[in-house]
Order: C-alpha cells, then structure tokens, then sequence
C-alpha cells in the first residue's frame, strides 16, 4: 500500500464491503499530500488502484503535482453521497482540509 498508512490503511482494511447495517462500500473520497505539499481531493470505488494510477501521474493534477501520501479517506455507500462530498472538500480551504486530516475537529469549526 505505501504511502497509505494510519487511519486510512485501517480504512481499507476494514473495507469489509460493508458500512453499519450491511450496507456496500461503493465509493471513497480521499484527500493526497502532494510532493510540493498541495493537496488533490478525489473520489473512487478502487482507493489502491487509483493510488497507484496517480503514483503513475494518472491524472492532470498529478502529472505536475506527484502525490506523496494519501492523508484522508471516508467510505461512502452510494456514488452520489461521495461525489457531493468530494464537491464540497474541493470547497475547502487548505487549512480546513489539514484539520480535517488530522482530526482536528474543534480547529475545523473554528476555521
């Protein structure tokens, strides 16, 4: 996995395909580290192969801006639900988007 690790490896490997009452995973939105520290915010249904498609510069943000590692994942159960989050994370200011990495709850309210 590489440069997936802490809260967002547990994400994956507890992708037991299922969120609370038997509901499916289908979609992620993640938030990337980039090499020269700017942040990409995308949504997926495969989080390792779309790493690894933006290890390869598989997306015009990364072709410029190589990630360096992936610093926030949520699991949605519905295409939608994650496109409308994604949405509104591209929204956010950098500050906002490193809180909420972090978990950073109160700062996130504050900013």
């Amino acid at each position: 996995m590489g440069a997936i690790s802490g809260p967002c490896r547990r994400t994956l490997s507890e992708r037991s395909e299922s969120k609370g009452k038997g509901e499916k995973i289908v979609a992620y939105v993640y938030i990337l580290e980039c090499q020269d520290n700017w942040l990409y915010v995308g949504c997926t249904n495969h989080l390792l192969r779309r790493w690894a498609e933006h290890k390869q510069g598989g997306s015009r943000f990364t072709k410029t801006h190589p990630p360096k590692r992936v610093i926030h994942v949520e699991p949605f159960t519905s295409r939608s639900q994650a496109e409308q989050r994604e949405r509104q994370l591209k929204r956010w200011t950098r500050a906002k988007k490193r809180a909420l990495a972090a978990g950073d709850f109160d700062l996130l309210k504050r900013l």
